[in-house]
């Protein structure tokens, strides 16, 4: 199960679909066209905002807007969430994953756009070999997410799903240096909540003016 929404996750980029099994059952199929197309949407309102997809790409940018409302449009279109509700889950995400670009840069573990771009064409191997658990259900939402972005398989991989990879990485980094001794494996829970608190307090004015400027009501 736990590769499972994994593989869902990464193929989807936002890690959107990470505990959406059966997402495309018949009576869900419109809500999904529907999320795709609201994604398109906001793809096209931050062309251009956003374009230059390295590394670079995530300094000088503390939380990230494109991704925020995608998550939003999730969180309400598919897992039915309230506005408010929608909301707040969509700041926590990226806030937890500002957290740990940040912390993994401070610890010198920040990925190389090698290691990003070996992490998927790793998962791109996967997919394509079709051993994938639940292959065809994610093969089809992903079609339908390609046809509304109005991009191809190779600009999916290459482009739009870079900057998530970051995120995935510095998290696996980050992990595995917590975990180095071998002793426990479940340190990386903690860890990352003390990362996101500090994160939260070292970043109070920004993540302030950053919910004011969304119409984030606590």
């Amino acid at each position: 199960m736990r590769h499972k929404k994994k593989t869902v996750a990464a193929i989807f980029a936002l890690t959107l679909l990470a505990t959406s099994s059966g997402i495309f059952a018949e009576d869900s199929n419109k809500e999904y066209k529907n999320f795709a197309k609201q994604a398109a949407e906001i793809e096209k309102k931050y062309e251009g905002k956003n374009s230059q997809f390295t590394l670079n790409s995530l300094e000088g940018q503390l939380l990230n807007e494109k991704k925020y409302e995608t998550q939003v449009a999730f969180n309400k279109l598919i897992s039915n969430k309230s506005e408010k509700e929608a909301q707040q889950l969509a700041l926590e995400k990226i806030i937890a994953d500002a957290a740990v670009i940040n912390k993994a840069q401070d610890l010198n573990l920040k990925p190389s756009e090698a290691e990003v771009r070996a992490k998927i064409k790793k998962e791109k191997d996967t997919f394509a070999s079709k051993k994938a658990e639940n292959y065809e259900e994610v093969s089809q939402m992903f079609n339908v997410l390609l046809q509304s972005l109005g991009i191809n398989e190779d600009e999916y991989w290459n482009k739009y799903i870079f900057n998530n990879y970051v995120v995935i990485v510095s998290k696996e980094k980050l992990e595995r240096d917590l975990n180095k001794d071998g002793t426990n494996s479940n340190k990386w829970q903690d860890f990352e909540t003390k990362t996101i608190k500090e994160f939260k307090k070292s970043h109070e004015s920004e993540i302030t003016s950053f919910k004011k400027s969304k119409g984030i009501v606590n």
